[in-house]
């Protein structure tokens, strides 16, 4: 699923709901990206937009972050497995490379 993917699906649900105009789409992160493409979508129909770290278009640098976060996944012997700690030690790694992204080298 794409960001577009997702406001798309939004989009729909609105139009479902009867929802003529939207006040604020507030965003962050992957939740920015899908609020650019919503207010995209709607135009004149939102008044004001808000998003936090994010951007419109995804770089080749973070990319290769969310590939090794999935490797990092993938390679936990116990992900997959049917029990609640389950995949844990591969999330905490996954989380530990996505904080070094967040971050400014300064």
């Amino acid at each position: 699923l794409t960001p577009r993917d997702l406001a798309r699906s939004l989009e729909h649900l609105r139009q479902h709901l009867g929802i003529d105009q939207i006040n604020t789409i507030i965003g962050g992160s992957l939740g920015g990206q899908v609020g650019i493409e919503w207010a995209y979508l709607l135009q004149h129909q939102v008044k004001n937009t808000i998003i936090l770290a994010s951007n419109a278009k995804t770089s080749p640098w973070t990319i290769a972050f969310n590939e090794s976060q999935r490797m990092a996944i993938e390679t936990d012997c116990t992900w997959g497995e049917n029990h609640p700690e389950a995949g844990k030690k591969g999330m905490e790694t996954a989380r530990a490379i996505a904080m070094i992204s967040y971050r400014h080298p300064e």
